[in-house]
């Protein structure tokens, strides 16, 4: 595939999401405004130009996966999430959601939300972004996933399935 191509951000709008960003407990990002546009980068590592396809959605050029700023019901930037190609899911057990699906199994994740449960039998599958996250739980048949299966693809669709099935045998 053809690599996206965005425009450099205009300086008013890269003031508005100028700021310090923590994705995880590993990852902490610090959006610069510039002159030329948004420059993203990490402790440690180097910095990278952000691209704009829109007033909220943002490429950095050669990387796959696409930058996200929140904003809440007033318009100011609250949060920053990361969407990257699907990150391998690894399952701790089997159950009617997750039936049939490779392990591990590839789904799009939005990184920046990774729940927290209050008991580990809860926990149905994990992922990687920098450290270890909970992904899926399953507590009986109450499920929850931090991905987005409807972007994911054929597992996706497969996952969504089951989850349809599993429901239609409810009483």
């Amino acid at each position: 595939p053809r690599p996206i191509a965005g425009v450099p951000v205009p300086l008013p709008l890269a003031r508005e999401y100028a700021g310090r960003y923590v994705l995880s407990s590993e990852i902490r990002l610090t959006i610069a405004a510039t002159d030329s546009g948004l420059v993203m980068s990490r402790q440690g590592g180097s910095s990278q130009r952000l691209h704009a396809l829109d007033d909220r959605l943002f490429v950095r050029h050669g990387v796959r996966g696409f930058w996200l700023f929140e904003r809440d019901s007033t318009g100011r930037v609250t949060g920053l999430v990361n969407w990257r190609d699907n990150n391998p899911v690894a399952w701790r057990r089997e159950t009617p959601l997750n039936a049939e699906l490779p392990d591990p199994c590839a789904f799009y994740h939005a990184n920046s939300f990774a729940p927290r449960p209050a008991d580990d039998d809860d926990v149905l599958g994990t992922a990687d972004y920098g450290s270890e996250f909970v992904s899926a739980v399953a507590h009986g048949r109450v499920y929850g996933v931090q991905f987005h299966p409807e972007k994911s693809g054929p597992h996706g669709l497969a996952l969504l399935r089951n989850f349809v099935g599993t429901c239609a045998r409810v009483p």
